[in-house]
Formats: structure tokens, sequence, C-alpha cells
């Protein structure tokens, strides 16, 4: 019983659809990773790092909570996830749009105080309507029914700890890098469109592919 349950979370049909999503929803605009990308900036990488840990800590905690929180409703009533992946479409279509749309360059690089700290960074995702968007997409989406639903949220959990870790230390990376070469208005200004671009890319993957 216990390789069986086990076969089906490292099966491909569940783990790389769920590595995809880490990574594509990880890795998309939003407030954590626009700060770690100002605090790469401003302050380097290195000292981004605590920022980037707290960060994952933090999503990783709030993916249990929702997963074990939700774990009665999800069983009980499967239309749910629909429900999920829809306000999901309609709040990272709207993010999307502001992405592209935006004139301003000063809101990528506003300068902070000083670099922040892991504990700011865990306490961030907590109030990160992305991070709430992207947790119960993630367990109406990704966790399987029955029996084997525990398991495949601590699965999810796991691949989200060893995915947002990297994915927003690019951020922070870019920030640092940025500094070299986004030195116009107008290079940060077309930087956010391109991002836009891929998050809007990520919203009709969910709608259609999903």
């Amino acid at each position: 019983m216990v390789s069986q349950k086990l076969a089906m979370l490292i099966a491909p049909g569940f783990l790389i659809p769920a590595l995809a999503f880490a990574f594509v929803t990880s890795v998309s605009p939003g407030p954590v990773n626009v700060i770690s990308a100002t605090s790469g900036a401003n302050f380097g990488f290195s000292r981004t790092v605590p920022h980037v840990l707290g960060a994952t800590f933090g999503f990783t905690s709030l993916l249990l909570g929702m997963g074990f929180g939700l774990q009665g409703v999800m069983l009980r009533a499967s239309w749910l996830h629909w429900v999920l992946k829809g306000v999901a479409a309609l709040f990272l279509g709207y993010f999307a749009f502001v992405m592209i749309m935006r004139r301003s360059s000063t809101d990528m690089t506003e300068t902070l105080p000083r670099p922040p700290r892991l504990t700011e960074g865990f306490l961030l995702q907590w109030m990160n309507p992305k991070a709430w968007i992207v947790a119960a997409t993630g367990v109406g989406t990704y966790t399987m029914q029955g029996p084997i639903y525990t398991s495949s949220v601590l699965t999810l959990s796991a691949i989200f700890a060893l995915v947002c870790f990297p994915s927003i230390s690019i951020w922070a990376a870019m920030g640092h890098g940025a500094t070299k070469f986004l030195v116009s208005g107008n290079a940060m200004r077309w930087f956010n469109r391109s991002m836009g671009v891929l998050l809007l890319g990520s919203v009709i993957a969910v709608l259609f592919f999903g």
C-alpha cells in the first residue's frame, strides 16, 4: 500500500505538472519577487538571501496550512478546484495587465531602507494575495482525493520548498545585475512588460491546459 502511494506521487503524470506549476508560479512577477529584485539591486545578492529563505519557508507553511485546512472541504466538494482555478486566473490576469500597462519605472527600483529580514520574508508570504491564490489553486488542482490526500499535500509542499528558493533567488540576482544594464526608464518599462507577458502566458496555461 505504501509503495503504491509512493508510485502515484512520483509518477510523471503528477510530478512533472506539479514541478512546472511550482516553477511558473514561484518565478512569475509578484510582491515577494519584486522586493527580492529591489533588494538585490540596492544591497546585493548575498544580503538578500535571508529574505529569500524566509519567503520560501513562509510559502511552504502557507501551503501546508491551506492544504490541511481545506482537507475536509476538498474531499466533499470536488468542484471547488475549478472555482479556485478561476479566481487564480482572474487575479494573475489582472496582475499581468498591470505589469504590461505600467508606465512608471519607479515601482521596481524604489529604495528600501535595509535588506528585508528572514522573518519579514516569511510574514510577507502570509500577507501576499498571490501566495494565497497559488496555495489554494495548488491544493485544488495538484492534490489527490482519498487516502493519498495527506501524502499529496506533503509532496506538493516539498516540491515548492525545493523550487521556491532558486526561483525567488533568480529575481534577487536579476535585480543585482539589472543595475548594470537597465539604466534607462525605457529599458525598465520593457522589462516590466516582458514579465507581464510571461505572467499572462501562465494564466492562459492555467485556464486551458491546467
